[in-house]
């Protein structure tokens, strides 16, 4: 006789019941996942982000930071004077003229060594496959210049025949315009062309080195990454929701769309105790890194404007969150002591100084040896560390790069006498 088994098991109900409570507990987890997920993608880009910021601080810090003269140039590379926009080896040119020009070494001939441009590209990359934030480097050699010294004695008060003698340089081939200036008096003089004597006059040689254009950090940082330079004493504020229609995307004249999911964030001057604005002023040096994520689904750093308000029409860049800054400040001392301690100083030949008719030649003392003489600080043609905003001062500039050009003391050779 066969005898049949009752089979037990869940009615639908009950399964439905089962997953109804398991949905509720897998909710119930979920909300405490979302948040340590999101804590730890956080973690995650801040790790790469000091990662990035360290290996750029170390360099800084072994290179920019022990550096004899440093020029830091905003946007693009300029004039001095005019801002006008010059090449990068232009700037170079200009950057070996000025501070060691006339410059010996020990053995009496000029001066050689080498000087360094440091790119750090926020636009405009160098190649087609980069992302922004790369830095480039690129080495140059020089061979110190030896201008002709040049003067010209203006007579403002024509009862005073002593005058005022005005100082300049001029190299072969070229010609300078001295100007006096008095403001208080409104007293404004100019001389006639001066051309330099015939004679050897020459600017500084400079050579790129071959193959030395290279990207100085591991490509393998942006991957999910990229990064934005920015120069002084920043920081990185969230734009409240209220200020959100101030701001427009120049590509689009679109204003910012908005999420619950991400917020912006804009650059921002830090302050002092007094509440003024903190400026990278003496021999300070401050760079910001800013990191953001690489999204295929948007753009995470947008070149935006004010729309309404004060600042009305000025270009900013605001970043989408995940967003983090982190700022590498360094105290100059190298450049504080070429301008002030004197084992730190170069030196030339004295020479006779044209006025528009004599020749000039290098003196002899009476042994029948070239005289030499240090170069003062104050015949630089600029400061030992100085900033150049091209973008601020120039409106045709459109371009947010940093660019610094820096030359080490150990890498140029010997002057001829050390003080003690």
């Amino acid at each position: 006789m066969k005898i049949k088994r009752k089979q037990k098991g869940f009615t639908l109900v009950e399964l439905l019941i089962v997953l109804a409570v398991f949905s509720i507990i897998l909710t119930l987890v979920m909300s405490f996942v979302d948040p340590v997920s999101k804590l730890m993608t956080k973690t995650s880009v801040r790790e790469r982000t000091a990662s990035y910021v360290d290996n750029i601080g170390d360099y800084i810090d072994k290179s920019v930071r022990y550096s004899k003269f440093i020029r830091v140039y905003k946007g693009d590379y300029g004039n001095r004077g005019d801002y006008a926009v010059i090449s990068e080896k232009e700037a170079v040119q200009a950057f070996a003229d000025d501070f060691f020009d006339n410059a010996l070494a020990d053995d009496g001939t000029p001066l050689k060594g080498k000087i360094h441009v440091l790119s750090l590209y926020n636009d405009n990359m160098p190649d087609s496959d980069d992302k922004p934030g790369v830095a480039y480097e690129r080495t140059y050699t020089f061979r110190a210049g030896d201008s002709c010294p040049v003067q010209y004695t203006f007579y403002p008060d024509p009862t005073d025949t002593t005058g005022v003698v005005a100082s300049e340089r001029v190299f072969e081939k070229e010609s300078v315009i001295l100007k006096y200036d008095d403001e208080a008096e409104n007293i404004h003089l100019v001389s006639d062309e001066i051309d330099c004597p015939t004679g050897s006059f020459p600017r500084a040689e400079i050579k790129e080195v071959d193959d030395s254009f290279h990207m100085i950090l591991n490509p393998e940082h942006f991957t999910d990454y990229s990064y934005y330079y920015d120069y002084g004493f920043n920081q990185l504020e969230p734009i409240t929701p209220n200020q959100l229609s101030d701001y427009t995307e120049i590509a689009t004249d679109d204003e910012l769309p908005t999420s619950e999911n991400f917020y912006y964030s804009r650059i921002v001057k830090m302050k002092d105790g007094d509440g003024n604005d903190m400026s990278a002023e003496g021999y300070k040096f401050a760079l910001n890194v800013i990191a953001y994520q690489n999204n295929a689904k948007g753009k995470n750093m947008i070149d935006a404007e004010y729309s309404t308000g004060v600042g009305s029409g000025i270009s900013v860049p605001v970043f989408k969150s995940p967003s983090y800054m982190t700022t590498t400040s360094l105290s100059l001392r190298n450049c504080m002591a070429t301008e002030n301690e004197k084992d730190e100083r170069y030196f030339k030949h004295v020479q006779n100084t044209f006025t528009g008719t004599e020749t000039v030649v290098n003196k002899v003392d009476v042994d029948g040896k070239f005289m030499i003489t240090e170069i003062d600080p104050l015949d630089y043609n600029g400061k030992t560390f100085e900033v150049i905003d091209t973008k601020d001062k120039n409106s045709a500039v459109d371009s947010n790069n940093i660019y610094i050009i820096y030359a080490l003391p150990d890498e140029v050779s010997p002057s001829p006498i050390k003080y003690k």
